[in-house]
């Protein structure tokens, strides 16, 4: 039985397991393959243009391709990131093919971009209007822009297709000033399409007034928008108010909407431990009573015993949630906590106890594996999780992290974040004694302080210590594909092989500093600590069968000599072979895990 032979349907299956290059290949070979990839190719079309002349030729281009395609009706999701400006703006005085302009227009921030009269605007997105009007399986429209969503396409979704729903990325009222609201915002934020709003709310507008789009916000979440979902609003006056949620705006937002029908809810702390302790306490006396999904972020400082209990007694008071995503810094310990309330129930955790890399930790407490055990032993039905774990080297406890995460029964989709222990600075205590201790391990090398440019970095740090931060950190695709075999081959029900895994490496402290002694350090460890993702399609654990691609890697340009005391240690760790290139960007790889 040939490919082409195939119903369209099973075709259609096959190539959802497909990337987006791999269809575009498939494309190609046939009339049947090319419906059916079709299908995922066209599924979203993305607009992005710069003014008239430009969205009336992204909009031709994609009308063409559709034409040609006959994939009018394949297309669900519209995503735009435009900026439309008016007549009297000068932009055609400006070079918008240069990236940094047109990066500055996209950025605009909408509270400084004024309606357009009406016969404008009509005029500048009649050609999408046209567009959307011949996409009858449209499901959404995304729009990201600084120009108020505009009538004509307003219009054309309440016709056409009226369960669209339209999320709003810059969402902000311009006519709030006037005596009487503009008719095309008054129909916006009473459309049965407007799904979704995000608002940068400030005390004053760009002119010195007072801006009133935060009352308006909790307004229009009362009920003005009937099928209006999801509301992210943010303080951009931090002077004035540092919190993008604290107790105050809680209770104004408690007068507007029912929280015992939260499904959903993400919230941000930029305050003081004191005040998110407080603000922690004061969140159990609300009845959130539907809430499944938790989103919560809180900036780093330095925590004291009444914010961990506070941490601890708001999870408690949850109803069991199936999705709980944390950036925080907490002990590993609050991990019982989370599993005891929530375990399960949870299908997705993310559990990030120390969200910002490139602050110097002090002394924090990792992940052990005897938390991993519980989040196994308890949490039943977790399918996705995202976790900072250590690595000691590839030794025989960081191994049974692997497996451990392996013997989850219904684990598919996992992130780690690899923490290798930092050395690029020196602990002290009370007495200014260094708390950094020399492995048993060490030799005389290891064991001498490590200087850059003849001068000793810090007392304290020796080579051995970079040296081991060099082993830890070193991601090669045949460690990950290590890590890979280890975790996949230790699921044991076929119904639910791991199908997504990401390897990320800590940022390292040293790529953060300015200084050129210490900036080339960074640059060493940023390039040997290489991030790695597989996926497979295959629905097996088969480890060979994972497509693997690697992460971000920096631009920045390496030093090609490395600093004579850097070398001496890269060169320990790394020696030099027979047909060494010269360049230690080549010369690394990392080390093997422990076997027995």
């Amino acid at each position: 039985m040939s490919l082409q032979s195939l119903p369209l349907e099973v075709l259609q299956h096959i190539c959802s397991y497909l990337g987006h290059k791999d269809l575009r290949v498939v494309s190609t070979t046939s009339k049947e393959c090319q419906s059916a990839a079709n299908v995922h190719l066209l599924c979203r079309i993305d607009i992005k243009a710069l003014g008239r002349e430009e969205l009336q030729s992204d909009v031709g281009r994609w009308r063409s391709i559709l034409e040609r395609t006959v994939g009018f009706a394949y297309v669900n999701q519209v995503f735009i990131t435009a900026y439309m400006p008016c007549e009297e703006d000068h932009i055609r005085e400006v070079d918008t093919a240069a990236p940094e302009v047109r990066k500055g227009f996209f950025a605009l921030d909408s509270n400084k971009v004024p309606l357009m009269n009406i016969d404008e605007e009509n005029d500048s997105w009649a050609p999408l209007a046209q567009l959307i009007h011949q996409l009858p399986a449209l499901s959404d429209v995304h729009f990201h822009c600084a120009n108020q969503f505009p009538r004509t396409l307003l219009d054309t979704l309440h016709h056409k297709v009226p369960l669209c729903k339209l999320p709003i990325s810059k969402f902000h009222l311009r006519s709030l000033y006037e005596p009487y609201m503009d008719p095309r915002e008054v129909a916006l934020i009473k459309s049965p399409c407007l799904n979704g709003v995000q608002a940068s709310c400030r005390r004053f507008d760009s002119q010195d007034r007072v801006d009133y789009n935060q009352d308006a916000l909790y307004r229009i979440a009362s009920g003005l928008a009937p099928n209006l979902r999801i509301v992210k609003s943010y303080l951009a006056d931090w002077d004035a108010n540092r919190s993008a949620l604290n107790s105050p705006r809680l209770i104004i937002w408690e007068a507007h909407i029912d929280f015992s029908k939260l499904e959903i809810l993400s919230l941000r702390c930029y305050e003081e431990y004191s005040n998110i302790a407080e603000w922690l306490r004061s969140m159990q006396n609300y009845a959130l009573d539907s809430l499944r999904t938790l989103r919560m972020y809180v900036t780093e400082r330095s925590p004291d015993e009444q914010y961990y209990q506070s941490f601890d007694s708001f999870i408690r008071s949850l109803k069991p949630l199936t999705c709980l995503m944390i950036r925080a810094n907490l002990r590993p310990n609050a991990l019982e906590a989370i599993v005891e309330r929530h375990g399960p129930s949870l299908r997705v955790l993310s559990f990030d106890h120390f969200p910002v890399d490139h602050v110097p930790d002090t002394g924090r407490p990792q992940i052990e594996l005897h938390h991993v055990q519980l989040l196994q032993k308890h949490c039943p039905l977790l399918a996705d999780l995202t976790l900072r774990i250590p690595r000691s080297k590839g030794d025989a406890q960081e191994v049974m992290f692997y497996k451990t995460l392996g013997s989850f029964p219904r684990l598919q989709v996992l992130r780690l974040t690899l923490d290798s222990p930092s050395y690029a600075f020196v602990l002290k205590n009370n007495n200014n004694s260094s708390l950094l201790l020399s492995d048993v391990s060490f030799d005389e090398f290891d064991r001498q302080p490590f200087s850059m440019q003849g001068q000793v970095i810090m007392d304290g740090l020796c080579n051995g210590h970079v040296r081991d931060s060099f082993i830890n950190r070193a991601m090669d695709e045949k460690l990950a594909r290590s890590i890979l075999e280890i975790i996949s081959t230790g699921k044991r029900n076929p119904q639910f092989p791991i199908k997504h895994l990401e390897l990320k490496n800590r940022t390292p402290y040293f790529s953060h500093l300015a200084r050129d002694r210490l900036l080339q350090l960074g640059h060493v460890e940023e390039h040997i600590g290489e991030s790695w993702s597989f996926h497979s399609g295959s629905g097996d654990n088969k480890h060979e069968n994972f497509v693997a691609k690697q992460g971000y890697h920096s631009s920045i340009i390496r030093p090609p000599v490395l600093d004579p005391g850097l070398d001496a240690v890269f060169r320990k760790t790394w020696p030099r072979r027979d047909n060494d290139t010269g360049h230690w960007q080549q010369d690394w790889h990392s080390f093997p895990l422990f076997t027995t």
